[in-house]
């Protein structure tokens, strides 16, 4: 089978393909009930298309695809909610290929393919039967399709050995016992046997590497389901509430309804994210096991919620069984209980973190002469390079001195550490060679943060403006005499930057600002105020939006962009005091502030268009730092608390459930990376968004877990620490800065509302 098939085009097949064999309506009947436990005729289609035959290798008349294929499947029965008793066929099928010498390997193999075995298949967590001997007696209860079942794989041990027993469904001393499921698209039941005749050519021994290879299909197939099924009746919840009217309006303009779809439709887009990921590894992968359960924990959780808030949003018809929500929120919860618990689900999470443990790199701290930059080209010797110049470089004491000293010292000491940086090429290594930069590939660029993260180096808040929004401004739009003058003082730390966008009456709305500049000859002068301006006590300039034209036919238009001397006649600045005792942003006040016309950025009038370019520096690298500190931080939350409240079990579930929602940011923001790198102009408009909706609550909830973990010594207060972020593991003053990510850059309710009417399509209120 040609590896390269485009999973997207196989996707769209399995949906064409099932929404004409099992639409809706049919769904619909078929959840009153059916004496029938699976639906025969689907299934034989399947089998006619090859589906069955998926994941089967070739050798064996198979397609011989991947996990990434089946997850696709799973998704398109998730989707469709089909009856059809596929989960068993593909578990089989890991089983078999992970032994290939097996006697009835190959005619289970062939007979999965056609379609002709169809498997039940006990998971690892059920008991194990005792099957030695030349018979097997004894009970498995809750088997997941045993009454529509050819063939049953049941645990069991024999001769010392664990794995299945395989035995034919009919064979003499089986009874199967079905009994009602709550899911009506699937059937279940009891198997009892009674002298059931076995050998050695019964039973399938499994080493680690099968059964984790049979676990890894169980937890990717599941939560495809389940992620199909969120996806689904999302989309379904969606169309109803369009077409439903209140009030004389559509009840999709209802902006709290609005919010809770565009959460779920960004929790389900991260979701994801996650099981692509899980599906994608190498089965040698190290952390191939431990991304598969917990994308099935995620995905069974999340859809499960989705589902039972779609119910709701139908509002009264959400009660009826004539509508689809009930169908899903019933296989939800069933998938949650496959295959474990979603505790012991969690367990296995948890124990597998503490296996894989934190990553630790070796590095010579000796001080030498580094060069970094020789060493592009070469990917391992370029991080070695970094690791080694940290290690000798960095004082691994600077977190406390940071933390003590005073504003003028602390730039001081913020100075040094970005002077050290330039001294081997990273003072920015986002900018390109003609404007002092190293030019670094992107790849390389990713390298640098990753590196700088992994060894606790401390961030250059202060140069955040300076460093990165400036320069995008500039380099774009920007005159050959403005990069000329002011990119120097950036890059050797001498000048620092603020931005003057947000008003006391223009913040998520900033295209409402009313700060004015008039042009007078050589100078425009502008009257005005700006707020939340970090930086701004330090700063000597200032990126500045001011409206030129106030006749503008839409509040985009008329707004001007100007660098603005901080020194300059009538600039006043107030630092504004935070919830953390810290005074990182100001307000800034301006008053007959003359700006000369060569301070103009771009043409009057094109200020809105040109703030864009500003704004975007915050989807790429600034974002992925921060998230890998955090990701940092993370681990070492757990290892540090390894003797104290992860010795908690509900603790310890939370914090693995914390894991999987930590991944699917990480995932976003890689994925936005490589799109950033192929074309900056094609990168998604939405995943921004997504990262933003997701980002900032996982922080807040994140630390307020660690809060209740840590109890009362989390409560002691201390100084903030600069250039730690929002992982400076101060309990509480990450808790309270965690704030600032819902509300900085568009607060999220407006990020909710730009989901729902620009990409779900939800009209305005």
């Amino acid at each position: 089978m040609d590896e390269t098939i485009e999973l997207g085009v196989l996707a769209e097949s399995f949906a064409e393909m099932l929404g004409a064999e099992w639409p809706r309506e049919k769904a619909i009947a078929h959840s009153f009930g059916t004496d029938a436990p699976f639906e025969e005729g689907l299934w034989q289609t399947m089998a006619d298309l090859g589906w069955t035959a998926l994941t089967v290798p070739e050798a064996h008349g198979g397609l011989g695809l991947g996990p990434d294929a089946a997850l696709r499947l799973h998704m398109a029965f998730g989707s469709s909610v089909a009856p059809v008793p596929m989960l068993g066929t593909t578990l089989a099928a890991a089983l078999l290929t992970s032994a290939p010498d097996h006697p009835q390997g190959g005619a289970l193999l062939g007979g999965l393919a056609e379609g002709s075995v169809r498997a039940a298949f006990a998971a690892t967590t059920s008991a194990p039967l005792v099957a030695d001997g030349e018979a097997a007696s004894g009970k498995v209860n809750d088997l997941l399709d045993a009454p529509c079942a050819t063939h049953l794989f049941l645990r069991a041990t024999r001769g010392g050995a664990t794995g299945w027993l395989v035995v034919p469904a009919n064979a003499a001393g089986i009874a199967i016992e079905r009994f009602a499921l709550v899911d009506t698209s699937r059937s279940m039941g009891n198997v009892m046997l009674d002298g059931v005749a076995i050998d050695d050519a019964s039973f399938v021994a499994a080493d680690a590497a099968a059964e984790a290879a049979v676990t890894r299909a169980a937890m990717l197939a599941i939560a495809g389901d389940a992620q199909g099924g969120g996806e689904a009746v999302l989309a379904a919840t969606i169309e109803y509430m369009l077409g439903r009217e209140q009030f004389g309006v559509s009840i999709a303009s209802f902006q709290a309804l609005k919010h809770r779809v565009a959460d779920h439709h960004t929790a389900l887009a991260a979701s994801r994210e996650l099981l692509e990921k899980a599906a994608a590894l190498p089965a040698a992968d190290p952390e191939a096991l431990l991304y598969a359960i917990s994308a099935k924990q995620h995905a069974t959780r999340l859809t499960a919620e989705v589902a039972r808030d779609c119910i709701q949003l139908h509002g009264g018809v959400g009660f009826t069984a004539e509508y689809v929500p009930h169908i899903y929120l019933k296989r939800a919860k069933v998938n949650e209980c496959l295959w474990g618990t979603r505790s012991a689900t969690l367990d296995s999470v948890a124990e597998l973190l503490e296996c894989i443990g934190l990553e630790t790199v070796s590095a010579e701290g000796t001080p030498r002469a580094f060069d970094i930059l020789g060493k592009v080209g070469d990917e391992p010797a370029f991080r070695r390079e970094i690791r080694d110049w940290l290690a000798a470089t960095l004082d691994p004491a600077w977190r406390g001195k940071w933390q003590s000293a005073r504003e003028s010292d602390l730039r001081a000491l913020i100075i040094t550490w970005l002077e050290e940086r330039r001294k081997v090429g990273l003072a920015a290594p986002h900018w390109p060679k003609e404007w002092g930069g190293p030019g670094l590939p992107f790849a390389y660029q990713i390298m640098v943060y990753e590196e700088l993260c992994r060894a606790d180096a401390p961030e250059l808040d202060m140069f955040t403006i300076s460093l990165f929004h400036t320069p995008a401004t500039l380099f774009e739009h920007g005159s050959q005499a403005q990069k000329d003058k002011y990119l120097d003082g950036i890059v050797n730390g001498t000048d620092m930057w603020v931005q003057g966008f947000s008003e006391p009456g223009a913040g998520s709305d900033l295209a409402s600002l009313r700060t004015s500049a008039v042009r007078q000859g050589d100078h425009y002068v502008v009257n005005g105020q700006k707020i939340w301006s970090s930086g701004g006590m330090n700063a000597r300039y200032c990126l500045l939006l001011a409206r030129t034209d106030p006749n503008g036919k839409r509040k985009h238009d008329g707004i001007s962009y100007f660098i603005m001397d901080m020194q300059s006649p009538g600039v006043e600045v107030r630092p504004i005091r935070q919830i953390t005792g810290e005074a990182e942003f100001c307000e800034i006040f301006m008053d007959d502030v003359r700006i000369p016309v060569e301070n103009l950025i771009g043409a009057e009038g094109n200020g809105w268009m040109i703030a864009q370019s500003t704004l975007s520096t915050e989807r790429g690298l600034l974002i992925f730092g921060a998230v890998e500190r955090l990701a940092r931080s993370f681990a070492l939350d757990g290892r540090d608390a390894a003797g104290s409240w992860m010795q908690d079990a509900q603790f310890r579930r939370e914090y693995a459930q914390y894991w999987a929602e930590l991944q699917t940011i990480r995932l976003m923001i890689r994925k936005l990376l490589i799109e950033l790198e192929a074309n900056p102009d094609k990168a998604s408009p939405t995943l921004p968004t997504f990262i933003k909706l997701t980002f900032g609550p996982f922080l807040q909830r994140y630390s307020e877990f660690l809060l209740r973990a840590e109890g009362m010594e989390a409560m002691k207060w201390e100084p903030a620490i600069p250039g730690t972020g929002h992982s400076s593991r101060l309990r509480f003053q990450d808790f309270l800065k965690s704030y600032g990510w819902t509300i900085a850059g568009g607060s999220n309710e407006i990020m909710r509302n730009i989901v729902a009417e620009r990409i779900l399509g939800m009209p305005r209120g």
